[in-house]
């Protein structure tokens, strides 16, 4: 099958950057985007969407797997042991939230990872009150070699 490069917009056909700068219209408004060659996007975002990945504990294991998602919910069922970012885009910059609840038994622990870089030093302690969440925002400009954490919300 050869490649042919679509010249209109239609469902099902892959939409190009010269189709997309040309006049891109969604809900009745002209998006002021533009997409280059190389796939980067420039322009005014009015708004955006992201989806949520709920990630279960397992053998005391979360991880927040990036390739699904950079937001994140997680039901403390269980003490988490292991906490896990993983998939991280190489030389690339990330954030990545994730709120974290405590089930109605509450006092569920969580170890979060050495060698975050916390604002003072020293990681917080989630809260260990029943059916309450904290939300944890990291931050990576270097592909998650190095994480700088926050604790946005607590005992919410």
């Amino acid at each position: 099958m050869a490649w042919t490069t679509p010249t209109s917009r239609s469902t099902g056909n892959l939409i190009t950057a010269s189709i997309w700068n040309t006049d891109l219209v969604d809900n009745l408004n002209l998006l002021k985007t533009s997409i280059a060659n190389d796939g980067r996007l420039s322009g005014e975002i009015k708004n955006f969407r992201e989806e949520i990945t709920t990630v279960t504990i397992s053998a005391g294991t979360a991880t927040f797997d990036l390739s699904l998602s950079n937001t994140f919910k997680c039901s403390l069922t269980a003490n988490i042991t292991t906490f896990t970012v993983s998939n991280w885009t190489a030389s690339k910059t990330a954030t990545v939230s994730i709120r974290l609840t405590q089930d109605a038994t509450g006092s569920r622990t969580v170890a979060l990872p050495a060698g975050w870089r916390w604002a003072g030093g020293s990681a917080p302690t989630i809260t260990g009150t029943a059916n309450k969440a904290d939300i944890l925002v990291l931050y990576s400009d270097d592909g998650g070699t190095t994480i700088f954490p926050a604790l946005y919300t607590q005992n919410a």
